[in-house]
C-alpha cells in the first residue's frame, strides 16, 4: 500500500494493520531498520514509531559536478543546487545517467525554511513539515491557546473591530482579529458613486462596467465602456439619426456613444451639408465647421432682421 509493506493480524474480536517493510519505486522490499540501494539511491527504512515507518533517500554518492555532462533537475538546476518550489525546499542531485530532486524542508507563508520533521509557529498557526526526503507535505494548526473572549481580541490598524467592514479608497474592507493578530482582507470594490462591488462581480454605471478583480494583493477594479450604440442604444454603429433638438443630422460611429455630425437641418427639415450654406424660406442657414473641429449651426434672416420685420409672422409683428 503506497510506500509500504504492511500485515493484517486479527482475531474473532479484533484486527490491526501493522507497517513491516518499506518498498523502493522499483518495488524492491526493504524490512525496517535495513537499507537498499535502488537505481543509485539509497533507500531506508525507518521505524516511525505509532506511525509504523518512513522512507528516506540519499544518492549512494553524490556525482561529481559536470555542468556540461550532467542532467539538470527540471531542465534547469544543476547538481548539488538548492532551490525553492512552490512551499517547498529542494536540492537537486544528477549524474550523466539522472537527475533527481528531493524535498529538504518547507517554507511557511513569510519564507522561513522548516526542516522535514520539524515544526515553526508563525503568528497564531503551528506549521508542521512532514516528508520522506522524496516529498514533504506542510500542514497548518491553529496555535493552542486558553479560551478568551471575544472583546479581547485586537483592534485592526487600532481602530477597527474583528467582523467589522469599512471602505478605503475604491475598496471595501473588512477587520479580521484575535486576542493576538489582526489581518485586514479586501472583500469588494466599489463605482465611481460609491456601489459595492463583491470580489469576481461586475456592475455598470452610466456608460462604464465596473469590474471587482481578485490579484495577489488583494483585488483591483477595472472599467470598461458598456457597448450600447448611441443615445442609450436607440442606434447602432453606421445610423443616422436627427439630434435632440432637430438642429443635426448624426452618424454614430461605434457601439460606445460616439458620433460625427454629417449635416445642419433647416426648419422644413432640409440637410445643409457641413461647409455649405442653404436659403430656404426667409432664412439663411450656414452649417459651419470651426477651426478646433467643432461643428455651429447658423441661422439668419434673408436681407437682415428689415426684410423679416417687413414679412412678419402671419399677423405678428417679429418680437
Amino acid at each position: 500500500e503506497g510506500n509500504f509493506v504492511k500485515k493484517c493480524s486479527s482475531t474473532s474480536d479484533s484486527y490491526s494493520i501493522d507497517v513491516v517493510a518499506c518498498l523502493s519505486p522499483s518495488g524492491k522490499e526493504i524490512a525496517i531498520g535495513d537499507k537498499a540501494m535502488d537505481a543509485g539511491i539509497v533507500y531506508s527504512c525507518i521505524n516511525d514509531g505509532e506511525r509504523g515507518a518512513k522512507i528516506s533517500a540519499v544518492p549512494s554518492r553524490l556525482p561529481p559536478i559536470e555542468p556540461k555532462e550532467n542532467l539538470k533537475c527540471a531542465d534547469k538546476y544543476d547538481n548539488g543546487e538548492k532551490f525553492t518550489e512552490g512551499k517547498f525546499v529542494k536540492r537537486c542531485y544528477a549524474s550523466n545517467d539522472y537527475a533527481m530532486a528531493h524535498a529538504e524542508a518547507c517554507l511557511s507563508p513569510s519564507g522561513m525554511e522548516i526542516a522535514i520533521g520539524d515544526k515553526l509557529v508563525e503568528g497564531d498557526i503551528v506549521f508542521s513539515c512532514d516528508g520522506d526526503g522524496l516529498g514533504a507535505k506542510l500542514s497548518a494548526v491553529p496555535f493552542p491557546s486558553p479560551s478568551v473572549d471575544d472583546n479581547d481580541n485586537l483592534k485592526c490598524a487600532d481602530k477597527y473591530l474583528s467582523g467589522e467592514r469599512f471602505k478605503e479608497k475604491s475598496f471595501v474592507k473588512e477587520c479580521s482579529s484575535t486576542p493576538y493578530s489582526w489581518a485586514i482582507k479586501i472583500v469588494g470594490c466599489l463605482t465611481h458613486s460609491g456601489k459595492e462591488i463583491a470580489l469576481g462581480g461586475k456592475t455598470e454605471e452610466g456608460k462604464l462596467i465596473f469590474s471587482c478583480m481578485h490579484t495577489e494583493n488583494g483585488a483591483k477594479i477595472d472599467t470598461d465602456l458598456i457597448a450600447k450604440g448611441c443615445e442609450d442604444g436607440k442606434y447602432k454603429s453606421g445610423q443616422t439619426y436627427l439630434s435632440s433638438n432637430k438642429r443635426f443630422l448624426l452618424k454614430c460611429i461605434d457601439d460606445y456613444g460616439s458620433n460625427d455630425i454629417l449635416a445642419c437641418m433647416t426648419d422644413a427639415g432640409k440637410e445643409v451639408k457641413v461647409g455649405e450654406e442653404l436659403a430656404d424660406g426667409v432664412f439663411k442657414y450656414r452649417c459651419i465647421k470651426e477651426s478646433e473641429g467643432s461643428v455651429s449651426y447658423k441661422k439668419e434672416p434673408i436681407g437682415g432682421s428689415n426684410a423679416l420685420a417687413q414679412k412678419g409672422c402671419g399677423q405678428y409683428a417679429v418680437g
